[in-house]
Formats: C-alpha cells, structure tokens, sequence
C-alpha cells in the first residue's frame, strides 16, 4: 500500500536518542539502499496497524537511547508541488485498473464487495468484518485511500465512490455473492437505522 503513496516506506533500523525525541533528530539505517532525498530529510515512522508495529513505536516513543526495527518515509524538509497525479481526468475503467495494478488482491477484492454498499466508514467497516475470515485493517485502509472515493459533507467517515466507480467494481462480484452480501446489508438496516445498500448493487440483485 505504501509504495503508491507519498509516504513509501523504505525497511531498516531507527535510533532516538532520548525519549519523545523529534522526528529531525532521529538517526535511520536502512537494511539496503534508502532513496536520495537529501541529507536535511526528515525520516517520519510507517506504521501498520498492528501490535509489533506500534510497540516497536512506542518503545522508541518512551526510552533514549533505543533502536528498533521499523519502515520510514524520508521527507525532504519542502516538498514538490509538482508531480501529484490528478484522478479527475481518470474514467471510471481507469481509476479501477490503476487500484488494481498496486493494490494487495484481498483489498481489491474488498473493494468490490464495498461497492454493494453505502460508503461510510461503520458500513464499511460492517462489511470489511462480515466477509473476510481474516479481516486486516490495511485492506480496508487500501480501498479508503485507493482514488475510487471522495469525502463528502457529513460525520468524519462519509465518502462517496467516484462517479461510475461502484458500477465498474461490482462487475468484479460474483452474482451469488453479491446477492449475499445485499442480504447482509438488509439484515444489518434496522440496527443501523439507515438504508445500507447501494442504488447499484439495487438494481442489479433486486
């Protein structure tokens, strides 16, 4: 996930030399050869969601002295403004293709299944639990930050997917599947006191 962001994070061993120590005075090695960005670049930690990550974190967070594995991004201290790829000129076809060509195939499985529903972080959510035996919060991360969504007005978590981008991701869906899963989402209506399916998984189930 991390390799199509702005953040691409390069493996090796971080130092801090006292705790809760700035990100400028960190000190990183990396395993093989860390890109040239300069030697004023600031190395900012890459975390997965999950607990070795972020006890690794945390330990170099609240001890001097410490040195523990971890990912970082070096961050030069002024960024380009140039060089950001614009989605707006995308067609749907090719906001899908170029999720799929970087994403992890469990996320872009997920994201299919995302398209059935309304995309708000608790359906989602609801869903990312409901169908993986195996959820990982960095799958579900994968889609939120793919380009296929853009945040709209309300609680922090509401998004929209781009226009035709659901249409293009149930395709993906097998039709025993997708029926499923609108059948989960209906179930899951009353408790959430909202219609949870998507006008297009609507049409095509029914």
């Amino acid at each position: 996930m991390w390799q199509r962001t702005a953040l691409p994070g390069t493996p090796g061993s971080i130092y801090a030399p006292a705790a809760g120590a700035a990100n400028s005075a960190l000190s990183f090695t990396a395993y093989d050869s860390a890109p040239d960005t300069g030697a004023d670049s600031i190395p900012v930690p890459v975390l997965e969601p999950a607990s070795p990550w972020l006890e690794n974190w945390f330990t170099l967070l609240g001890s001097g002295g410490s040195e523990v594995p971890a990912a970082v991004a070096l961050i030069p201290p002024a960024l380009p403004a140039e060089g950001t790829a614009s989605l707006t000129g995308l067609t749907a076809e090719e906001l899908v293709l170029r999720f799929r060509a970087t994403a992890s195939p469990e996320a872009f499985g997920l994201a299919g299944y995302l398209a059935a529903g309304v995309p708000h972080l608790p359906v989602m959510q609801l869903m990312h639990r409901s169908i993986g035996t195996a959820p990982c919060p960095s799958h579900l991360a994968e889609v939120i930050l793919s380009g296929l969504l853009r945040a709209v007005p309300g609680r922090p978590g509401t998004y929209a997917f781009r226009e035709d981008v659901a249409s293009v991701l149930l395709r993906t869906v097998p039709r025993s599947s997708l029926a499923r899963t609108v059948a989960l989402l209906r179930q899951a209506e009353p408790s959430m006191r909202r219609a949870l399916v998507s006008a297009e998984a609507s049409r095509l189930v029914g």
